[in-house]
């Protein structure tokens, strides 16, 4: 990703032969010559939480004036889409981390708008409007 200038890379790191696999963070002004962020791993897996088996697969981008990250999470007996908002993406990161209620429910929030939104009844019903709109 590309930001003023600079370019961002957030990748998988696992620790072996415990196979935590958490998320770090890199910067780069020419892509080939890369930092890595020092406080890695940005995205750390958590006990109890949502990502307490691991944590990957981290997606940023701009949304208007706020940064988005997606990010995979395992734990607490199954697999979860996490989000985190904001308009300086660390902050929000260490925010989401720090506060295991404000990750559950932004969990429980974003599962509820997958199945809204993603569920096939819904794309369904998606598609029939927009063939219903194309025939008219």
């Amino acid at each position: 990703m590309e930001h003023g200038g600079r370019f961002y890379n957030f990748y998988n790191a696992k620790h072996m032969p415990d196979w935590i696999e958490q998320m770090g963070g890199a910067t780069s002004a020419n892509l080939l010559d890369w930092k890595r962020f020092d406080n890695n791993p940005i995205v750390r897996v958590r006990k109890g939480g949502y990502d307490e088996k691991f944590c990957s697969d981290g997606k940023v981008f701009r949304d208007g004036d706020h940064w988005v990250m997606l990010y995979f999470g395992v734990g607490r007996g199954g697999a979860h889409v996490m989000a985190a908002f904001s308009r300086d993406l660390a902050t929000a990161i260490n925010k989401v981390l720090d506060n295991p209620e404000l990750a559950e429910a932004m969990a429980a929030a974003g599962q509820k708008r997958a199945r809204e939104v993603f569920s096939w009844s819904s794309i369904a019903q998606q598609t029939k409007r927009l063939y219903d709109s194309l025939v008219k």
